[in-house]
């Protein structure tokens, strides 16, 4: 899963670097949008082929016949925590992504060409923390044990970048690499049979709360600054880590 995940961070490192490369050797970034767009459509011919080709084969990873594992998870409010856990982590991770350029240029007068290679670097590391993960398992500490550890670190790393060097913020995409993956095991491993469902409304729930969250953001820039405006994802994150241990104190079955 990490090493899945770690093709999002590898194509948002790659696809600036390329354009920049097009744009210094006089292509016009058009082209590359034209060029991008018939390589998609490639892909989508391709996946069509293999799921009309292989869609009477049953592929899929089997699951375990109970529902549940070692938690008591037949409430709406686990529910409702594992979106919480999942869209509030995607919010934080992007909010860098996103804003960290402005940042740096509006509050530390940073000259744009230095302040996007934050971003580059930020999306290096998240590239190399999940492809790290992709071969290096910890079979001894559980994925919310795992993913506690990783937002803990990440609000320090947010907090010290925001108040005491920028550089800080970088790092984030070491500290959060592993998080999305751990989310789908986490969920994968609780909800067993009834996990795709449960993924399913996590997404959805995550993609309505980005498109909130990126207003909110907005909003808060304009009535006062985006390093405090950013001060959101750190507490996103606390929030995240609440819900976690909550949800461990709350549906896991003492005893099994």
């Amino acid at each position: 899963m990490s090493g899945l995940h770690a093709i999002y961070a590898f194509a948002s490192l790659a696809a600036p670097s390329l354009i920049h490369w097009g744009l210094r050797y006089g292509y016009n970034w058009r082209d590359f949008f034209r060029s991008f767009a018939l390589f998609s459509f490639m892909i989508v011919a391709f996946l069509i082929y293999v799921m009309v080709r292989f869609s009477k084969r049953d592929l899929a990873m089997p699951f375990a016949e109970s529902t549940k594992g070692n938690y008591n998870v037949d409430s709406k409010t686990s529910i409702g925590l594992v979106c919480i856990i999942v869209a509030f982590y995607v919010c934080a991770e992007i909010s860098i992504a996103t804003r960290i350029t402005q940042l740096l240029t509006s509050e530390h007068s940073m000259p744009l060409s230095e302040a996007t290679g934050y971003v580059t670097y930020f999306f290096l590391l998240l590239f190399v923390g999940r492809m790290f993960f992709t071969f290096v398992s910890f079979p001894n500490i559980s994925s919310s044990r795992l993913l506690m550890i990783s937002h803990a670190i990440s609000i320090l790393c947010l907090l010290g970048g925001l108040f005491i060097q920028p550089w800080l913020l970088v790092f984030c995409g070491l500290t959060m690499a592993p998080c999305y993956a751990l989310n789908m095991d986490y969920i994968a491993h609780v909800y067993k049979s009834e996990s795709p469902k449960v993924m399913a409304q996590a997404m959805s729930f995550t993609s309505l709360v980005v498109v909130l969250f990126h207003y909110l953001l907005g909003v808060l820039t304009d009535y006062s600054s985006v390093g405090k405006a950013l001060l959101v994802s750190p507490i996103l994150l606390v929030i995240c880590f609440c819900a976690l241990f909550l949800f461990d104190k709350k549906f896991v079955i003492k005893g099994e």
